[in-house]
């Protein structure tokens, strides 16, 4: 796939859009196979006995600051690409 992308300055976009979108289905379907396996292995009744007991302990403040972290950098890392672009008159 990368074979393509080296030769042609216009149908690089393309390439690499095709393979990106290639790349999250692949990572979608292996995840989708993977939980389906755990389910099928994993005793429900049990599961939710322990999600109960879990939820009366707390930790949704960690949670959520943990959150904002992670949307944080997620934001800065999308505006260092962003910033990266610009300077070199990318559209």
């Amino acid at each position: 796939m990368l074979l393509p992308v080296a030769g042609h300055d216009g149908t690089k976009r393309g390439w690499l859009t095709a393979a990106s979108i290639g790349l999250v289905l692949t990572l979608v379907g292996v995840s989708v196979l993977r939980e389906s396996v755990r389910l099928s292995e994993v005793d429900i009744a049990a599961l939710y006995e322990r999600h109960a007991a879990a939820s009366m302990i707390g930790g949704l403040t960690v949670f959520l600051v943990f959150t904002v972290l992670n949307i944080g950098m997620i934001a800065a890392c999308i505006w260092l690409v962003l910033r990266g672009l610009s300077d070199r008159g990318v559209d």
